[in-house]
């Protein structure tokens, strides 16, 4: 009798270990992220893969800013919560890998601190209730907790992907995860459409083949992610290396990709990267499917705006002049284009009216040479009064900015105007300018190094048909003008 009973529990226990072998890990202890994709937002997407597949949106359109509501869950007692010098390194993370697409995520200044014991430990169950008090809509809503827990399972954080019915413009973070430059980025690739690299079915491996003739429709329907089986701290060594060795339905064994951004490689140091077609997908989902985000409406009466513009306002209009002849230009978010292409040996120069005292750099550069300041030299005044006042810059007589015979690689030169409530310490910012890495242009590099003091686009009055704005500056006290040239 004793022995069959034992046969039984044998039984048993080979059943489960054959349930978990077909479904991947039971759901228990630390997930990478609990981000569930429905069978609607699968069809949803699916519907945009034609799409998608002829999207070739490379060239620099000006940048599309994200507004983020920022929610800090804290004890009741108010400890244990995020700082706000905390949340711009890690958005200053995020941006790093989101600039390479010209999208940029700007937090809103209003920080929602919530002290409460219950939902600082953050059960997924309980998110209805408590956040139908706290969204702001149309915005992207932080919520920074201190842990996430659904069930057995504890997460790292969690959002939610685009939705043909109702979109939810929620993303979770665990504290402990919020500064490690992988978790955040993860579910912003989730909001923005990114699949896990295993595909977005949890229960059950994919049917992706490792040699890739059906990587279009099956995974994470991306073609340059190599097949992934699901990882686990199993099968990745302390080298960041795959150890494996599960295979697909070709009987070959997978080789996936341990870096990815996407995957789930339980090691964050070896997770760094997107790839190009996860970056044009993200990009596609930013023009298109999330351009529903926008910033709230500013609340205040033109008497206080007048005011606000007196105290702390930036104004001014400018003439490209190439050649002596004022360039004409066209506005296409916050980048002015040149519609007249330059020759190597052009020379120009800007003729600039300004209105409120400030600090003004002008920066130049592509994406072969990097970037230069040409204003302001040894010699030059940068400081301006708050008085209507007319320049030539550079201000040495006769002297001339040259449009150098290196065409870079995209024939495209990037002029950058900064006008500065601050004085900068300019040749620290040169040294992080071309400190930047990868094939960036001026204004990637420029929204890399000063992004969390540039004055958002939504906050600048530019002009359409001539270089002119008006802005108001607070806590970001930089505003930039952006001026493309086309080089033949």
């Amino acid at each position: 009798m004793k022995l069959k009973y034992l046969l039984i529990l044998i039984l048993n226990v080979l059943i489960v270990s054959a349930t978990i072998a077909q479904r991947g890990r039971p759901k228990y202890g630390r997930q990478l992220s609990g981000t569930k994709v429905t069978d609607e937002q699968k069809a949803f997407m699916r519907g945009h893969l034609d799409i998608m597949a002829e999207f070739t949106d490379t060239t620099n359109s000006g940048i599309i800013e994200f507004p983020v509501k920022i929610h800090v869950v804290q004890k009741s007692d108010g400890s244990e919560g995020t700082t706000v010098d905390e949340v711009k390194q890690a958005i200053k993370k995020l941006n790093t890998f989101f600039l390479k697409i010209y999208v940029r995520f700007v937090p809103l200044g209003d920080y929602n601190y919530i002290n409460n014991d219950f939902f600082h430990k953050f059960n997924k169950d309980t998110e209805d209730e408590f956040c139908k008090t706290q969204d702001v809509p149309n915005v992207i809503n932080l919520y920074i907790v201190g842990s996430i827990k659904s069930g057995y399972s504890s997460y790292c954080g969690y959002t939610y992907p685009p939705s043909s019915t109702k979109n939810v413009d929620r993303i979770f973070i665990a504290k402990k995860y919020l500064d490690n430059g992988v978790t955040l980025a993860r579910q912003a690739g989730h909001y923005f459409s990114l699949y896990p690299t295993h595909g977005p079915d949890e229960d059950k491996r994919s049917d992706e083949l490792v040699n890739g003739t059906n990587c279009a429709t099956t995974g994470d329907c991306i073609c340059d992610t190599p097949a992934d089986p699901k990882l686990d701290s199993r099968s990745v060594d302390e080298r960041c290396g795959y150890i494996g060795q599960m295979k697909d339905g070709n009987n070959k064994f997978y080789r996936p990709a341990l870096d990815n951004i996407m995957c789930d490689n339980p090691r964050f140091e070896c997770r760094k990267t997107f790839t190009n077609e996860q970056y044009k997908r993200m990009q596609y989902c930013a023009t298109y499917i999330r351009k529903y985000i926008t910033f709230p409406k500013n609340e205040f009466s033109k008497k206080q705006l007048k005011s606000l513009m007196l105290r702390s306002g930036v104004e001014a209009s400018m003439d490209f002049k190439v050649n002596g002849s004022p360039m004409p230009v066209e506005l296409t978010k916050n980048l002015y284009k040149g519609k007249w292409p330059c020759q190597a040996g052009d020379e120009y120069q800007i003729d600039l009216m300004n209105s409120r005292k400030g600090y003004i750099y002008v920066l130049e550069g592509d994406k072969q040479r990097g970037v230069n300041v040409v204003y302001p030299g040894k010699n030059d005044k940068i400081y301006f009064k708050d008085e209507r006042t007319f320049h030539i810059i550079p201000q040495e007589e006769g002297k001339m900015f040259k449009i150098d015979n290196n065409k870079g690689r995209d024939g495209l030169n990037y002029v950058c105007v900064l006008f500065s409530k601050k004085q900068l310490a300019i040749k620290d910012y040169v040294k992080e300018l071309r400190s930047v890495r990868g094939d960036w242009d001026l204004m990637q590099i420029v929204y890399q190094v000063f992004g969390q003091h540039l004055v958002p686009a939504h906050d600048i009055e530019y002009s359409p048909k001539s270089v002119k704005f008006t802005s108001i500056t607070a806590e970001r006290y930089i505003v930039p003008v952006f001026m493309e040239l086309e080089q033949e």
